[in-house]
């Protein structure tokens, strides 16, 4: 899975989670399944409570803007 792929999914389920089709409980266990493993081989997901990256630097996550291709906008 790639970032934009990881964040559309995200969009899904937030969308779904906020129509009240999705338990917290489930959109929380959705969307960490999202994760992505960039080219250097670090691990990355998303916060299921603010939709921010988060990147796993050995011991724990912490926020972190992932890579993004030259010329590609990052949606605000």
């Amino acid at each position: 899975m790639r970032f934009a792929e990881a964040e559309s999914r995200y969009r899904d389920l937030e969308a779904q989670f906020l129509r009240g089709e999705l338990a917290e409980d489930e959109f929380q266990a959705q969307v960490a399944q999202l994760q992505v493993d960039d080219d250097e081989g670090r691990q990355w997901m998303l916060n299921g409570r603010t939709g921010r990256w988060l990147l796993h630097d050995g011991r724990g996550w912490v926020n972190a803007e992932p890579p993004r291709p030259e010329g590609i906008a990052v949606p605000l």
